[in-house]
C-alpha cells in the first residue's frame, strides 16, 4: 500500500505579496467596482470604468453608421494586443484600430466580468415581471429590481441600453437594429433574450435622463486608482476643492463599507490609497498655510507651527490606525453574519417543495407582497445609512477633539 506525502492546506495569509499577486488583473476579469476604483475619472467625476467610457465614446463618434457593428467580430490578435495594453495601465488610443476591434473588445470585457451585471439571482424576479399583464404593476417590480443593482452596475447598463438605442436608431444605414442587438448582447450580459428587450423597452422609465457624456480625462490624475497626485496640485484653491471632493468620496466609501455584501479586499486598498492622498493634501495645505503666516510673523513662531503641525499628522496617523482596526472588526463580524444568513437560505430552500407553493400561493398575491416587502427593505436601507452618515459625522467630532488633547500639552510648552 503506498504513501501520500500528507500536505496540510493551509489558508495563506493576506501579506503585501498576495495583494500585489491578486492585484495583477489590471482592467480585464476584476468587478466593475474595482475597475472603477482603478481607473483614472474623467473631469465630470461619473463613476465608470476608463475602458468602458473609451469604448463608448469611439463607437459613437465612428461606428453608429458602420455596417454589422457588434455583429461583425474584429481581427483576434488585434483585440488581444489592445487588451493586453489596458491590463498593463498603458497609454490606450482606440483611433488606431476599427470598429469591430473595438465592439470585440468592449464584448470581451463585458464578457469577462466576474459577475453579471445583473446578478443571476435577480433573473427569476425579472421572470416574474415579464408574465404580469398590467403594465404599471409590471414596471413597478422592474424598479424594485433594479433598485437591488449595485449602482455602478445600473449605470453602466443605463449608458449601454442608451448606446444601444444610438444604434438601433441608424438601423437602416448599418443594418443593426434592436432585436439584431438583443440577440448579440444577450450571452454577453447573461441575459435572456426575452428579458434583454423588457429592459430595453422600459429603458426610459428604468434609467430616465440618462445622457451619454464624453470622456475627458483628468490631468491631475493618478494611475493606480484614478486618484489626484499631491505633487502636482500647487495652488491652495486647487487643493482645498480637491480636499473638499475627496473628503466626500471618503464618507460616502465609509457607508459603502457599512452596507455593502461583504467583499472589501479592493475597497479596504482603496481606501487607505484615498487616506493617503488625503492625509497628504492636508499637510501640503497647511504647509502653504504656515509658510504665508511665517511671511507676516517671526522665525521662532513659523516653527513652532511646524512642530505643532508635525504633532497633529502623527496624532492623525494614529486615529487613522484605530478606525482601520475597527473597520476590520467590523467587517469579521458581516463576514459572520453572511455566512449565517447563506446558511438558512440554504436551509430555506432543502425544504419541501410543496411546502414552499403552499406559502407563495397565487402569483399576483405573491408579487404584490414582495414589492411591498421590498419597499419597507429600501425604507429601512436609507434610514440605516442616513444613521451611518450622523455616526461618522459625530466620530470626525471625536476624533479631532483626541488629536487636539494629544498636542495639548506640546502647545503650552511654547
Amino acid at each position: 500500500m503506498s504513501r501520500r506525502k500528507f500536505r496540510p492546506h493551509f489558508k495563506k495569509p493576506t501579506g503585501l505579496g498576495n495583494i500585489i499577486k491578486k492585484r495583477k488583473k489590471k482592467v480585464f476579469g476584476v468587478s466593475l467596482q474595482t475597475a472603477v476604483y482603478r481607473s483614472e475619472l474623467g473631469n465630470d467625476g461619473i463613476e465608470l470604468p476608463t475602458i468602458f467610457r473609451q469604448c463608448i465614446d469611439y463607437l459613437e463618434e465612428n461606428a453608429l453608421e458602420h455596417e454589422g457593428v457588434y455583429r461583425l467580430a474584429g481581427v483576434k490578435s488585434q483585440i488581444d494586443g489592445v487588451k493586453t495594453l489596458y491590463d498593463k495601465e498603458s497609454e490606450v488610443d482606440l483611433s488606431n484600430y476599427d470598429c469591430n476591434t473595438v465592439a470585440s473588445l468592449l464584448k470581451l470585457y463585458l464578457r469577462e466580468l466576474p459577475e453579471p451585471l445583473v446578478p443571476l439571482k435577480l433573473l427569476p424576479r425579472l421572470e416574474a415581471a415579464s408574465r404580469l399583464d398590467a403594465p404599471e404593476m409590471q414596471l413597478e417590480m422592474l424598479l424594485l429590481v433594479m433598485e437591488e443593482l449595485p449602482p455602478v452596475n445600473k449605470l453602466l447598463l443605463s449608458w449601454l441600453f442608451v448606446h444601444m438605442n444610438h444604434i438601433a436608431d441608424k438601423a437602416n444605414i448599418n443594418k443593426m437594429g434592436i432585436s439584431n442587438l438583443v440577440i448579440v448582447f444577450s450571452p454577453t450580459l447573461q441575459i435572456p433574450i426575452s428579458l434583454m428587450h423588457l429592459l430595453y423597452n422600459n429603458r426610459n422609465s428604468l434609467f430616465p435622463n440618462v445622457e451619454i457624456l464624453k470622456y475627458e480625462r483628468s490631468s491631475k490624475s493618478s494611475k493606480s486608482f484614478g486618484l489626484p497626485d499631491p505633487n502636482e496640485l500647487e495652488t491652495e484653491e486647487e487643493i482645498t476643492a480637491e480636499l473638499a471632493r475627496l473628503s466626500d468620496i471618503l464618507e460616502k466609501l465609509h457607508t459603502k463599507v457599512h452596507s455593502s455584501d461583504g467583499k472589501y479586499d479592493e475597497r479596504d486598498d482603496y481606501c487607505w490609497e484615498l487616506q493617503r492622498v488625503v492625509t497628504e493634501l492636508k499637510r501640503k495645505k497647511k504647509v502653504q498655510e504656515q509658510f504665508s503666516a511665517s511671511k507676516l510673523g517671526d522665525e521662532q513662531e513659523f516653527m513652532k507651527a511646524l512642530i505643532l503641525m508635525a504633532a497633529t499628522l502623527e496624532a492623525e496617523n494614529d486615529e487613522i490606525k484605530d478606525v482601520n482596526f475597527a473597520l476590520k472588526e467590523c467587517i469579521r463580524k458581516e463576514m459572520k453574519q453572511i455566512e449565517e444568513y447563506e446558511h438558512e437560505i440554504k436551509l430555506y430552500e432543502a425544504r419541501p417543495r410543496v411546502e414552499t407553493e403552499e406559502f407563495l400561493g397565487d402569483e399576483s398575491e405573491f408579487s404584490q407582497s414582495m414589492s411591498k416587502l421590498l419597499w419597507k427593505k429600501r425604507e429601512l436601507q436609507c434610514e440605516y445609512n442616513e444613521l451611518l452618515t450622523n455616526i461618522k459625522h459625530e466620530e470626525e467630532k471625536v476624533k479631532e477633539l483626541k488629536i487636539q488633547i494629544r498636542v495639548y500639552p506640546l502647545n503650552n510648552q511654547f
